[in-house]
């Protein structure tokens, strides 16, 4: 009876993993992302009216509605339409916009895509659909909800959805594998890696080291068979981090890319909110004790100076960020409300406002808005996971557009610092006018 009691405190008083949620959102949107555009542009042929398409959602949903749905690929126009959807709906989990409904959005469309052509999918999309599914139940990104309130236990029954159905995937995948022959023989690898469809040239070769292939074998059986074990042991976090090292091998051999993306995800869900901040009090102390050695070897002069708007509390918070991961001390920070040294560069009052600018102090070249964020992040190995996301939505033309659109709703709140600054050079003045009558 306590242990009843317990457990439905723990689904009803508080709201679990939300760091690991969130994280769960961006990485299935990008898989999402990654599908549209390398299979975008053959759109038409995979599932046009003429395409390769045959399957339909009338197995699924039933005479009634299916031709209906299945009227979504009758023209080319509409086909790329599911396409744009499901970008729409991969771009608001990946920005964490109103999560819910880009969570149905994109349900909706990969289940369309899906039933069209059933044999297209790696293998991740099953799983994805059904986290898709009890996605719809978790808090929206940034939701501060009461505690005990119904949305709080819908979440909390999803997050263990979600847990239950990762843990019963590695486990059968795990079974099986060990009723597998070659699995037996620590030899399955191999035959994999040999066939061109599932794997890279560079695979083949390193596979057929017997040391190696061996090992990843039977290595993966016990990892899988284990990992029900594993999640509810102290040796959680190791079982996660080698899962995540497994994925992107997996990746990076043979070029499962969604699949893992959207399995590394899962792995990431798992980790609690606790857990997180631990691993990140630990960074913090790794970073600290590295910015000490760096300190202590040179002190390097700022090679870029980037202009803030300091009336801005998102935007401090975002130039203290950038202190932070800055480890080199190559960037130097200042508001242009505080000193309007930007002038002497050709920047134009007008631009600064609207747009941070990011200037080269070296060649004196100036770049402002999206391209001063790409360029932030190829100076500064902490932001580099966020490249492929710049790029991705560079690619799209979305860039100045997104963050126009969040500079023009930005908070503008007196700067203290500027203030001052103003005060003083107004009395500053006024002291010469005086002198001068």
């Amino acid at each position: 009876m306590r242990l009843l009691c317990e457990g439905w405190d723990w689904l009803a008083d508080d709201p679990h993993h939300l760091r690991g949620a969130r994280y769960l959102q961006v990485a299935l949107g990008l898989m999402m992302l990654f599908r549209v555009l390398t299979e975008g542009r053959f759109a038409a042929y995979l599932w046009g009216p003429n395409g390769l398409g045959w399957g339909s959602t009338e197995y699924i949903v039933g005479p009634a509605l299916g031709p209906l749905l299945d009227l979504a690929f009758a023209t080319e126009f509409r086909t790329v339409s599911v396409l744009v959807a499901l970008a729409a709906g991969a771009l608001g989990l990946v920005a964490g916009y109103r999560t819910r409904a880009s969570t149905a959005l994109a349900l909706v469309a990969l289940f369309l895509l899906e039933q069209r052509l059933p044999e297209l999918p790696d293998g991740g999309d099953n799983i994805t659909r059904l986290v898709l599914i009890y996605m719809l139940f978790l808090l929206p990104a940034g939701a501060k909800p009461e505690r005990r309130s119904l949305s709080v236990w819908l979440h909390n029954v999803a997050v263990l959805a979600i847990a239950v159905q990762v843990v019963v995937l590695y486990a059968t995948s795990g079974l099986m594998k060990a009723y597998g022959e070659r699995w037996h023989h620590g030899t399955a690898l191999y035959y994999v890696s040999q066939v061109e469809w599932f794997s890279l040239p560079g695979a083949r070769e390193i596979f057929k080291n017997s040391l190696v292939v061996t090992t990843a074998s039977y290595g993966s059986v016990l990892w899988e068979v284990l990992f029900p074990l594993a999640v509810i042991s102290p040796l959680k976090l190791l079982w996660l981090s080698l899962g995540i090292a497994f994925h992107l091998s997996i990746a990076g051999f043979m070029g499962l890319i969604t699949f893992s993306t959207a399995m590394i995800g899962l792995e990431l869900f798992l980790i609690t909110d606790p857990e997180y901040e631990r691993i990140f009090e630990n960074l913090g102390r790794f970073r600290e004790r590295l910015r000490g050695l760096v300190r202590g070897k040179s002190a390097t002069a700022p090679k870029l100076r980037l202009f803030v708007d300091g009336s801005c509390p998102d935007c401090r918070a975002a130039g203290a960020f950038i202190e932070r991961v800055d480890l080199n001390h190559h960037i130097e920070v200042v508001s242009f409300r505080q000193y309007d040294s930007y002038s002497k560069y050709g920047i134009a009052p007008g631009n600064v406002e609207r747009r941070m600018h990011l200037v080269n102090l070296g060649d004196g070249s100036v770049l402002s808005g999206f391209d001063s964020l790409r360029a932030l992040a190829r100076h500064i190995p902490w932001l580099w996971p966020l490249r492929p996301l710049l790029g991705l939505t560079a690619a799209l033309g979305l860039g100045d557009r997104l963050y126009d659109f969040l500079a023009a709703r930005r908070r503008i709140l007196p700067d203290a610092g500027a203030c001052r600054a103003e005060c003083h050079a107004g009395a500053h003045g006024a002291v010469h006018q005086g002198e001068r009558s």
